[in-house]
């Protein structure tokens, strides 16, 4: 857990109304999520299990020895839950308030049958896990609210009360640098590369969809490191996000190695993360080394931290400034607590992110003297306040035919694909058979299969035999189970696909958070919902534009939507007869669009898939990768076995990464085709 030191917000009250605003916003999100989990706990199990906070009938596997901790092995047959690596939990057999133990997930698996999880942490009595009684894990409660209003007095302290009031421009700053790692940026990337290098104090840059703003992060950190030689921090709110950009800046700094002499020292040792949470660092990006504190002379580095562990390493160095410069990655996402947390940690502070895609998440509905601009992303923000912030206006992902329905819905048609990504066509290795003729034509990206059915709310089984069915076919056709991504709303919906799916190591199915920053070449969505009063009660969140954007955009070349045409039609009429200035009368008319541009096929009856006789090796037209279960060595972390195979953009260009479990207890990811010094099969 990552504790905090500057925790002074009791006794304190704001003079500023804009923080004013903001701590009552903060404090109604504290008191939701309290009252909500403290009522859950005293809930059935059953019902813990169904808003996904709790895991039940966990059984014990047994306990592992790993670099000096206890890690404690769980499986269950079923996970419906909202966990991450990093989540603490309380063990117990049935209720919260009795646990045994506070432990921290540090990794989930699927092997097909069953669901792996570990867990570190401290046992009392290690003996009680030899019982063969199933077990309960209850999400923790984590109170930051001290923390939170500790950052608030803070920035109204220092004047950052003007910045969310208007008063704080970016300014033009200096004239452009010349830099080795603006050079060959598409236009819109080198424009906002050269506002953010010269801005004095802060700067905002909008990514959509694969628009490369995670490439632009890297460049950025880069520049400030290498040719500056300043102390760079990469943050975001969520771990594997701070993970995935410090993977994109190492390679790139590697690609860049020829050209700039300079990198090879920051290359060896100059890499970070901070934080000293083992299940926020599992999965940590080969060449970045784990690190609790920074020495007060290391200069320069690039260091990836969630505001809360930099403010813990900045404590810790006293008076000395721990950063120079902040950047800020999918800040679409970020609350305006730690937009401000932020910029008191650097002189300098650059927002990246998307206000189109997924928003902070809030679990108040906000009181009478609640302030909905409270609730705005650093993103948002800056829109409101000061002005549009420059967008980077290509996308490396989204063929011709899905960027023209995604720049037209969410981005008032600014949005273009580069040259190469709009002519890229779903590959396939043979003719579709019968059924799935249209489904998966190449020249046919948006599709709406109008599967009928009635009164169904967060399960329904003819869509998910449907997209069984397509993840079926599409494996036969020769796409690869990590190139396909499904998704639903519900976790119900998402748990009865994977179990019709089978056994299909890399294929994913999830909500829509699970995919935020993610892309596939084959996306899957199932609606689920044709109950009207059902859908109408939830509309603000079903047909909500940001998830809806988040949705379509993860596939390169081909969506598949299945719904009811009839269920959707009524909704749509309703919602403009009851409401059709809200919310979610808004998110259903993006939605009709949608559907209107999508190529309809009737899914009144499922088509059944060819069986597989011989599908075509996975990851052809990628780099080579091990496959789960291989035996493998690296040169610097010795032998390690492949845990997962995935796929990830690094650099522009989709690679294969494995994940590995080495003999040491660490977990990294790593890209076998980039890996230096080279990792190699065990003989």
């Amino acid at each position: 857990m990552e504790n905090e030191t500057l925790a002074h917000g009791q006794g304190w009250e704001p003079v500023t109304d804009s923080i004013a605003a903001l701590r009552r916003f903060l404090e109604q999100e504290h008191h939701a999520q309290n009252s909500g989990r403290e009522a859950l706990y005293e809930s059935p199990v059953e019902d813990r299990v169904k808003a996904g906070l709790a895991i039940d009938q966990a059984f014990s596997s047994g306990v592992e020895a790993q670099g000096g901790r206890r890690i404690f092995v769980f499986h269950s047959r079923r996970n419906d839950s909202r966990f991450r690596p990093g989540t603490r939990l309380r063990l117990s057999r049935g209720n919260p308030r009795e646990a045994v133990a506070t432990l921290e997930l540090i990794e989930d698996r699927y092997d097909g049958k069953k669901y792996e999880l570990r867990l570190s942490g401290q046992l009392e009595d290690e003996s009680i896990l030899e019982s063969s009684e199933p077990w309960v894990l209850d999400e923790d409660i984590f109170d930051l609210l001290d923390v939170q209003l500790g950052i608030l007095r803070e920035a109204e302290e220092e004047g950052l009360s003007g910045w969310l009031d208007g008063d704080d421009a970016p300014g033009a700053g200096a004239a452009a640098p010349e830099s080795v790692y603006g050079e060959g940026l598409p236009p819109s990337m080198a424009a906002a590369f050269a506002g953010a290098a010269g801005a004095p104090r802060w700067y905002a840059v909008q990514g959509p969809p694969g628009s490369g703003k995670t490439h632009l992060l890297a460049r950025l950190a880069l520049h400030f490191a290498v040719e500056k030689g300043l102390r760079v921090l990469v943050t975001a709110v969520a771990h594997n996000a701070i993970h995935h950009a410090l993977r994109e800046t190492y390679f790139v700094g590697k690609r860049f190695l020829d050209k700039e002499p300079r990198l090879r020292g920051l290359l060896a040792d100059g890499f970070l993360k901070l934080g000293g949470s083992r299940g926020r660092n599992e999965g940590l990006p080969a060449g970045i080394r784990p690190v609790y504190r920074l020495p007060k002379t290391k200069k320069p580095f690039v260091a990836g931290a969630t505001i809360y562990a930099a403010r813990n390493v900045a404590a810790e160095l006293g008076g000395s400034p721990a950063f120079d410069v902040v950047l800020f990655d999918e800040a679409g996402q970020a609350p305006l607590v730690l937009a401000l947390g932020a910029r008191l940690l650097a002189e300098k502070t650059v927002f990246i992110g998307d206000d189109a895609q997924l928003p902070p998440v809030v679990q108040s509905g906000g009181g009478e003297d609640s302030d909905p601009a409270a609730s705005r992303s650093a993103i948002e923000l800056v829109r409101e306040v000061y002005a549009d912030p420059p967008m980077i206006d290509e996308t490396r992902r989204l063929n011709d035919s899905l960027c023209a329905v995604v720049s037209d819905c969410f981005y008032d048609g600014a949005l273009s694909p580069t040259a190469e990504a709009g002519a890229r066509r779903l590959s396939l290795g043979r003719a579709p058979g019968s059924g799935f003729e249209t489904v998966f034509d190449p020249e046919e990206p948006l599709i709406f299969v109008d599967v009928p059915h009635e009164d169904q709310r967060s399960k329904c089984e003819p869509e998910a035999r449907w997209a069984a069915a397509i993840v079926a076919e599409a494996a036969r056709l020769g796409v690869s189970a990590e190139e396909i991504g499904v998704i639903s709303p519900y976790r119900t919906q998402c748990n009865r696909i994977r179990f019709l799916c089978g056994r299909r190591r890399g294929l994913s199915v999830a909500t829509v958070e699970r995919f935020q920053g993610q892309e596939r070449e084959l996306v899957v969505i199932s609606l689920t919902s044709s109950q009207l009063s059902y859908m109408a009660r939830l509309a603000g969140f079903l047909f909500n534009p940001n998830r809806l954007n988040v949705a379509i955009s993860r596939a390169r070349t081909k969506v598949v939507i299945l719904g009811s045409g009839k269920a959707l039609r009524r909704a749509v009429e309703a919602a403009d007869e009851g409401n059709p200035d809200s919310p979610a009368a808004a998110g259903l008319a993006i939605l009709k669009r949608i559907l209107d541009a999508a190529c309809e096929v009737d899914g009144s009856k499922v088509p059944v898939p060819v069986p597989v006789e011989s599908v075509p090796a996975d990851g052809s037209a990628l780099s080579v990768a091990f496959e789960p279960g291989d035996v493998v060595e690296h040169a610097e972390f010795g032998a390690g076995i492949v845990s997962a195979k995935l796929q990830e953009t690094v650099d522009g260009r989709p690679e294969w990464v494995n994940e590995v479990r080495f003999d040491d207890g660490s977990v990294r990811m790593v890209i076998p085709r980039l890996s230096d010094p080279p990792i190699r099969k065990a003989a």
